[in-house]
């Protein structure tokens, strides 16, 4: 593990506006790491996010077959649901800022390796992933500035002939299709005895979002989409 962080801290600095927005998210996340799987890998999950999920896990292990016996970075990889399928194929380690989701998904995948850390603070050394997952994480990412740096992190650690897979949401909480912030009560949270959180995400079109990582030096080689969500892959550009 030693060998791909950085001997130093990033040099990105995240604002603390943003920094609290993440603090508030990783709470959220803590608050539901005893009830993903029954809210979204159930029987009781809705047909049309379940057909997503299985559009997504085939392309992760089409993706991660193809560079089999390399090393994937899963960005915002939650309690390891993506984790069970890579690890078969690659070397894979989980970064996530949520405290719950990475105990929990450690406790699950001892093959893998977790960290918790800010997705715009990446501790990776350059160049050294074959494959990066970033699974609904964009949609928690509230403006352009703070994207770019993302995504700019996501390149330098991306080897030259690496892959990126980006899957994020079509329709906001409560059925909004048009891209900006919505701040949402989860009121589905009271049904599994929680109580509900207001949460704020930013809806970004494929589009826009494809524009932004085209400025960031990566190209989109394939576009998937679903009932509610999206797919792209992507490697670097030549220039």
């Amino acid at each position: 593990m030693n060998s791909i962080i950085r001997d130093k801290q990033s040099e990105q600095v995240t604002p603390a506006s943003t920094r609290n927005h993440f603090l508030r998210i990783a709470e959220f996340h803590d608050s539901i790491v005893n009830v993903v799987d029954s809210v979204f890998f159930s029987s009781d999950t809705p047909k049309d996010m379940c057909n997503d999920f299985r559009l997504l896990e085939k392309k992760v292990s089409n993706l991660a077959n193809n560079k089999k016996g390399g090393l994937c970075l899963d960005l915002g990889c939650g309690h390891g649901h993506f984790v069970s399928v890579l690890e078969k194929l690659m070397s894979t380690i989980g970064v996530d800022f949520s405290p719950g989701m990475i105990r929990q998904a450690a406790s699950r995948h001892s093959k893998s390796q977790f960290i918790l850390a800010n997705i715009c603070e990446l501790p990776f050394r350059r160049y050294i992933g074959d494959l990066i997952v970033v699974s609904w994480v964009v949609e928690f990412i509230l403006d352009c500035d703070t994207l770019r740096k993302f995504l700019f992190q996501i390149r330098q650690t991306l080897n030259p002939t690496g892959t990126v897979l980006f899957a994020d949401s079509l329709v906001c909480t409560h059925g909004e299709t048009d891209e900006g912030i919505y701040e949402s009560t989860e009121e589905w949270m009271e049904m599994h005895g929680l109580r509900p959180m207001v949460v704020k995400r930013k809806l970004w079109r494929p589009n826009t979002f494809e524009r932004i990582i085209s400025e960031a030096g990566l190209q989109v080689s394939e576009y998937l989409e679903g009932n509610l969500n999206w797919i792209m892959v992507c490697e670097k550009s030549e220039n």
